[in-house]
């Protein structure tokens, strides 16, 4: 209810939060190498550590058995190293459709409405480009955007509707969407393992 600016800000909030709480244990080990003293209080929290059996440990402290934590381990990483072959596989395929895909040619009323879109957005050096592999437009690019639209697109388009979807995907290279994605999927390979 409160609009889709401040749901995507309390997304990409969680996601970074929940990103870096692993390393929380990390920031009190450097306060104690440090020797940086806060009042103490009483905390709960769930830390892997190195341990010897043999080694004394603080009553209160629950150690997780070796045969059930390497498991464990070992789960993570092959779900870690699954998610990151995914996500550099979906980066090639977009590679490789960008190398497959063709100028797209549109008609003089066409390149009107185009260079309007640009012109609002402050866009330059854009490439409209078509493909047979997707079935609508989408936008993508690091440093030089393009916009693919499905072959046959601009000639079933009536000029409104091809404002309409141009305007669109103008707008998602005015905030660089397809950058910020591909980082919020980064920083998200940490928690894919995670079933929620």
């Amino acid at each position: 209810r409160i609009g889709p600016q401040a749901e995507h800000i309390a997304w990409v909030s969680t996601l970074l939060l929940a990103s870096l709480m692993p390393a929380l244990p990390a920031v009190r080990w450097l306060q104690s190498f440090l020797h940086i003293s806060f009042p103490a209080t009483e905390h709960l929290s769930i830390t892997l550590v190195a341990a010897q059996s043999g080694e004394s440990i603080h009553e209160s402290v629950f150690v997780l058995p070796a045969a059930f934590s390497w498991p464990l381990l070992c789960l993570f990483l092959g779900s870690l190293f699954y998610f990151a072959v995914r996500l550099a596989w979906s980066v090639y395929f977009t590679s490789r459709m960008r190398r497959r895909s063709r100028p797209l040619l549109l008609t003089p009323q066409q390149a009107d409405i185009w260079r309007d879109c640009e012109r609002s957005f402050s866009l330059n050096a854009v490439r409209i480009l078509s493909s047979s592999q997707i079935s609508g437009p989408v936008t993508f690019g690091l440093r030089a955007p393009v916009l693919l639209v499905p072959v046959g697109f601009a000639a079933k388009c009536q000029s409104q509707d091809l404002l309409v979807a141009l305007g669109h995907e103008c707008a998602h290279m005015k905030r660089r969407d397809f950058l910020k994605n591909l980082f919020y999927e980064i920083a998200s390979l940490l928690l894919a393992f995670h079933p929620a």
